[in-house]
């Protein structure tokens, strides 16, 4: 297990995952959250973000999908 330190409106919250997991959330925040104490519009931003990226990956999974079918 591993520990990530988040910061958002001068709130800590200390996160305990997986340590692959919280290698890969490190670096993933260090993009879309580079702030030391981030606002909630900075997390919202970020949590949109993210679940475009998922999308995306949704929609070449099923273009994959449908080619090998």
């Amino acid at each position: 297990m591993s520990k990530i330190k988040l910061k958002v409106n001068n709130k800590l919250f200390n996160l305990e995952l997986d340590e692959d997991f919280a290698t890969f959330l490190a670096d993933d925040l260090i993009t879309h959250l580079s702030k030391e104490n981030n606002s909630i519009k900075d997390l919202v931003s970020a949590y949109i973000n993210k679940n475009y990226e998922l999308f995306q990956l949704h929609k070449k999974v099923q273009e994959l999908n449908h080619k090998l079918s």
